[in-house]
């Protein structure tokens, strides 16, 4: 068995090595930042935008998106490169705010594989997207075939059909990508990015990439119903925080600091203890005192998603929310 440190031995340990090697100059801009999917549909009846209601400038938050999936899910190579273009030049996305982008190795109604992703097959269209993005945000955080151990991807472990070769295929996949955007902006960032809802799918450490193609191991984290956890408490303590120790404990490992590129709750009902927790992990697991990449799932109920978590839609997680994250309590 692993002996893992406690968080403060280990941070204790970052701070040591931070001392040693210097601290980044003051004007250098942060990477760890705060963000929520649609954070400028603002809180209600409040008005404004989140980042000014919890006391930050307007548009210090950062704003997440998905090639592929804007401005619809109809697949296809157009589509693909498509929604970049409407993230970008279309104006979809806010140029004030630095961006979250999840980007996969292919959209449905291609018949791309993983397979042939690994061999660079599809990176012209990887160089179109990372040209539409650029311009606006040539630092954007990348997020390559998110999800990857879920069943829900076209890109998804459980849809290959050669399993035994499919770590080796997404690694291959994922450099591909990571260097055909780095080709257009050497500035792009990069994060390794499972889902904690597992749901019977191997681990999926062994498809890390390496250091040299991640700045960061993020997991996706959402408030799922469980039959066999239906009390909050229980289900944080016995599904969600031994995913987020062992996303802790790889970015000690791996010396990446950590990610929540989303995460909410909602469809197992409106869980402020949920809300206090994760922020709470989230604060505990600074590396070496800096900040980390989190972003809240703001989904609305009415817009019909797969998964809702609309702080709107949910006053006592909303309150929480706002209690956790207003600037003074960061």
């Amino acid at each position: 068995m692993v002996d893992v440190p406690s968080r403060d031995e280990f941070n204790a340990l970052v701070a040591r090595v931070t001392a040693l090697e210097g601290t980044p100059p003051a004007t250098e801009p942060p990477l760890w930042a705060c963000g929520m999917f649609h954070v400028d549909d603002g809180p209600q009846p409040e008005g404004g935008t989140w980042d000014v209601l919890l006391g930050y400038a307007e548009n210090e938050w950062h704003q997440v998106a998905f090639v592929a999936h804007e401005p619809n899910e109809q697949g296809g190579w157009s589509n693909f490169e498509g929604s970049a273009w409407f993230i970008g030049d279309g104006g979809a996305g806010n140029k004030s705010r630095s961006l979250s982008l999840a980007v996969g190795f292919f959209p449905n109604g291609e018949g791309a594989t993983i397979e042939e992703a690994a061999t660079g097959a599809y990176n012209q269209h990887y160089t179109t997207v990372a040209n539409h993005i650029a311009p606006h945000w040539p630092s954007a955080v990348i997020r390559p075939a998110w999800e990857f151990n879920g069943t829900w991807y076209p890109w998804s472990r459980c849809m290959a059909a050669d399993q035994d070769g499919y770590a080796s295929n997404y690694i291959a996949a994922f450099r591909h990508l990571v260097e055909a955007f780095r080709a257009v902006s050497p500035q792009y960032r990069f994060c390794f990015n499972p889902n904690a809802d597992i749901w019977g799918q191997p681990r999926p450490w062994d498809c890390y990439p390496g250091n040299d193609w991640c700045d960061l191991i993020g997991l996706d984290l959402y408030d799922q119903p469980d039959a066999s956890h239906p009390d909050p408490v229980d289900r944080w303590a016995s599904v969600q925080q031994p995913a987020l120790d062992d996303l802790w404990w790889h970015s000690n490992e791996l010396g990446r600091p950590i990610a929540l590129p989303e995460w909410g709750a909602g469809k197992a009902g409106d869980n402020p203890y949920f809300v206090d927790k994760a922020s709470e992990w989230i604060k505990g697991s600074q590396l070496g005192g800096g900040r980390i990449l989190q972003s809240y799932w703001n989904e609305a109920v009415w817009e019909g998603a797969a998964y809702t978590a609309g702080l709107n839609d949910f006053p006592l997680q909303k309150a929480r929310f706002i209690a956790q994250w207003t600037k003074s309590s960061v």
